[in-house]
């Protein structure tokens, strides 16, 4: 097990920052919400170009509550808080917190990309059949295949990219286990060096390239050969959704 120990920008434990990270997630969450409805409002529910984003939202309503517990476990009604979870002895609460809010974030990481490999493998699949088993090779594919002018094909194959890297090093708890890779995108190098840990993995940084997604999710739907697909079923819907879902 590595020595190196985890940035301390990994977290955010004061009230402002929390505050920030609120006023930045939720334009995400209202632009995800009517992407749902009304725009896609003509896709049924086990359609992947919506189920894409009913997953994506779901991520971020569990990230909102977690910034919201955590203002709370930070606030002046931090008692009551602790007194909820049953933890008034220790009061290591700051490692606590450190360790909730590495917990999501590893889980935030995989369930994103999950929730966009998902959709560009079923959609590969539908419209150029055949089964690419390493999503670094279906990607770059896929976006050459639909070769749309208003689709930035090599910035997004660098922003998806930088997701995989960042997704294979949360299965080493942070730590790159490929030969160094640098990557450039929006004008600003992200380094992965080989067994090191990434460093740059912040609230900050996953909020505004989640929402580059969403952008990447919005204009591959518009584009003509999957847009005038009636139906494109998502066979993982009824696993995730089978419960009742904030929407109807």
């Amino acid at each position: 097990m590595s020595s190196e120990k985890l940035p301390v920008t990994v977290t955010h434990h004061s009230i402002e920052s929390l505050n920030v990270l609120l006023q930045e997630i939720n334009p995400i969450i209202g632009r995800c919400e009517l992407l749902y409805y009304p725009t896609y409002e003509n896709f049924l529910e086990k359609d992947i170009r919506k189920s894409v984003i009913k997953r994506l939202v779901g991520n971020l309503y569990s990230l909102r509550l977690l910034f919201k517990c955590t203002k709370i476990a930070k606030s002046k009604e931090s008692n009551t808080f602790w007194d909820f979870v049953g933890d008034t002895q220790n009061k290591n609460y700051d490692f606590q917190i450190s360790d909730w809010q590495m917990f999501h974030q590893f889980g935030y990481i995989s369930r994103t990309h999950s929730a966009i490999e998902n959709f560009l493998r079923i959609l590969n699949e539908k419209l150029y059949g055949g089964n690419i088993f390493n999503f670094s090779d279906l990607y770059p594919k896929f976006l050459n295949n639909i070769n749309l002018e208003y689709i930035d094909t090599q910035n997004n194959k660098l922003l998806l990219k930088l997701l995989t890297n960042i997704r294979n090093s949360s299965h080493n708890n942070g730590i790159y286990k490929h030969p160094d890779d640098t990557i450039e995108y929006k004008g600003k190098n992200y380094e992965f060096k080989e067994n090191k840990l990434i460093n740059f993995i912040t609230w900050d940084f996953l909020l505004p390239i989640t929402n580059d997604l969403i952008t990447l999710i919005e204009l591959v739907n518009k584009s003509p050969i999957i847009e005038n697909e009636k139906l494109i079923i998502d066979p993982n819907y009824y696993k995730y959704y089978k419960l009742n879902h904030v929407y109807k």
